[in-house]
């Protein structure tokens, strides 16, 4: 019997990111950059040490920890020095079975 190797999920590879530097931009127009701490399976998302601007002409903010709702998260930037096949390779992936918002 042949076993297939499922493509990692978006969620996966987020998971994986945990502990680097993201910009998440919000269906409002609103940005954070910051630590990825924790991401769950409705992909809400914790972030430390942000940089938070409401809009692109607002000047931006200095917050400690910020918790953003995944159903507003337009996308996730990664940096680009940041090796996604190495993250996701040797990060071993279980989704949490609680909300962290």
């Amino acid at each position: 019997c042949m076993t297939s190797r499922r493509p990692p999920t978006l969620l996966q590879l987020l998971r994986a990111l945990v502990g680097q530097r993201v910009t998440v931009e919000l269906r409002t127009e609103s940005a954070a950059i910051g630590r990825l701490e924790e991401i769950d399976a409705q992909m809400n998302i914790c972030l430390t040490d942000v940089i938070y601007s409401a809009r692109p002409e607002d000047a931006a903010q200095q917050l400690g920890i910020v918790y953003l709702s995944g159903r507003h998260v337009r996308f996730v930037d990664i940096s680009p020095d940041v090796d996604v096949s190495m993250a996701v390779s040797y990060t071993h992936l279980t989704l949490p079975t609680k909300r962290i918002v």
